[in-house]
């Protein structure tokens, strides 16, 4: 699996993350506030390849730092 930067970086109304597969397998992507509070969980069975998810403002709604796995 690999994860790449989401683009754009920094963002104010929305960013792609995306990530590539290998194999079809199951994929959690969480985003996570500078404290550690999970704010935003994606859990799906997807394909081999590449994919992309649109992370916008409904989700992230205020400015700061965040981190995503």
């Amino acid at each position: 699996m690999v994860l790449h930067q989401n683009d754009p970086n920094s963002f104010s109304e929305s960013t792609m993350i995306s990530f590539e597969l290998a194999n079809e397998d199951q994929a959690v992507l969480s985003i996570y506030d500078v404290n550690g509070i999970v704010i935003y969980e994606l859990e799906n069975l997807f394909n081999k390849g590449v994919h992309q998810i649109v992370i916008d403002k409904t989700i992230i709604s205020e400015y700061g730092l965040y981190f995503y796995t």
